[in-house]
């Protein structure tokens, strides 16, 4: 092999690896994706400073504390429990309250209309002396459909975005609440 044959193969060769690398990893992602379960599950819970009838009132007030961050509401008036549309720009959620009850549990689903992929959350006020405890059970279905799904199975694994969407949800909860007032001390 003649030092110009050499010199050329290296130009090529880091092309070859430019595109090869992308193309097996994608490949990679793709496989273990295809391969996770359709179903994740998560749990997360928070003390609230409210007592329970404030946080319950935030709660299963429609469209006050909204399943996603930063959406335009739009609200569902056929549905006979509260329900409603959260546009994201690149992708909208159809929220609908599945049931209330008992004591102070509401169960929402949202379905994505981009994707074939449904998160339901249970969340249950609990008393925590004078405040309240807030216990999510959220579960997301990331069903086979388009050729991403394998992808997004993957990083939503990865990420732990099912974990992060509920603290992210319960934030949102928290500075929802009606400012409580403050005990003064004499």
């Amino acid at each position: 092999m003649s030092a110009r044959s050499v010199a050329a193969w290296g130009c090529g060769g880091v092309v070859v690896v430019a595109i090869a690398v992308p193309l097996v990893g994608g490949a990679w992602v793709w496989s273990v994706g295809s391969a996770m379960p359709v179903r994740t599950e998560g749990a997360s819970s928070r003390v609230m400073p409210a007592p329970p009838e404030v946080v319950w009132a935030t709660i299963s007030e429609p469209t006050r504390v909204t399943m996603s961050e930063h959406a335009t509401v739009a609200p569902l008036p056929a549905d006979p429990l509260p329900s409603w549309e959260e546009d994201l720009g690149e992708t909208r959620l159809i929220v609908r309250t599945e049931s209330v009850g008992p004591g102070m549990t509401i169960v929402r689903s949202a379905r994505d209309t981009s994707l074939p992929m449904t998160l339901t959350l249970t969340a249950t006020v609990h008393p925590e002396g004078a405040h309240a405890r807030v216990e999510t059970i959220a579960t997301l279905d990331i069903e086979d459909g388009t050729w991403h799904v394998p992808v997004f199975r993957a990083l939503v694994r990865a990420t732990g975005a099912a974990q992060t969407a509920q603290e992210s949800w319960l934030q949102r909860v928290e500075a929802a609440l009606p400012a409580q007032p403050t005990e003064v001390s004499p």
